[in-house]
């Protein structure tokens, strides 16, 4: 049995329609199933970075050092009564003060001071005081300071009187006086609080 043209063309455009509806259902489920792998791919790198931020091990602050954990300086273990002493141990060179005739000192637990009595090295004719003071503290190191004090015309300076025993400890660094006499006969002074020397009497 002959077709005819007309069903001749009916047919192939039916099979036309079939194979692109066929393609069409072919190409959705590769694009289902695409997008299935992505969001499994995805779930299961969440999954895994999860699991290494609760592996990994909880980072430690630092310590804060507390104000107890500082060591504490210690002060001046004993209180040194005001004394005058001969022939103390020199306290610079030759060069600065030579001799070394006599010395005052006191000390508190916080402050040491001592006076140096003497001559200066280089010039036979220039009296010269020396003043040291340490400092202590329960949170700062030692703080030596040095003072230089000149008598010129003097000769070698001898302390005559100076505040002396345990009750002078804390008041004598800063407000006494130490009274001086030198081989030429001039006498003098030092006041502490200022460090300067008052004359009592001209050569």
């Amino acid at each position: 049995m002959s077709l005819s043209r007309q069903s001749l063309c009916r047919i192939a455009s039916v099979a036309i329609v079939t194979a692109a509806i066929l393609a069409w259902v072919a190409f959705s489920g590769e694009t289902r199933s695409a997008e299935t792998s992505g969001d499994q791919l995805h779930a299961g790198t969440a999954t895994a970075a999860s699991a290494a931020k609760r592996s990994a091990p909880a980072s430690k602050k630092p310590a804060r050092r507390s104000a107890q954990s500082t060591p504490r300086l210690p002060l001046m273990p004993k209180l040194v009564p005001g004394e005058i002493v001969d022939d103390p141990e020199p306290i610079a060179s030759e060069y600065v003060m030579n001799p070394v005739v006599n010395a005052w000192r006191v000390g508190s637990h916080r402050d040491y001071t001592v006076v140096y009595a003497g001559r200066a090295g280089v010039d036979p004719e220039m009296g010269r005081l020396i003043i040291t003071r340490e400092r202590y503290s329960r949170d700062r190191p030692i703080t030596p300071t040095s003072e230089q004090v000149d008598v010129p015309g003097a000769g070698a300076l001898r302390i005559s009187e100076a505040p002396l025993g345990g009750g002078v400890t804390r008041s004598a660094h800063h407000s006494g006086e130490v009274a001086f006499e030198s081989e030429s006969g001039i006498e003098g002074v030092l006041d502490l609080s200022i460090a300067t020397v008052a004359l009592r009497s001209a050569p």
